[in-house]
């Protein structure tokens, strides 16, 4: 997770985006 945000240019909607669906699914 943390290196994903790291090497995206959006660190922020990624860091986001990507707990919000680990919880929906």
């Amino acid at each position: 997770m943390w290196l994903m945000r790291d090497n995206l240019p959006q660190p922020l909607e990624t860091a986001m985006a990507i707990p919000i669906e680990s919880e929906t699914q």
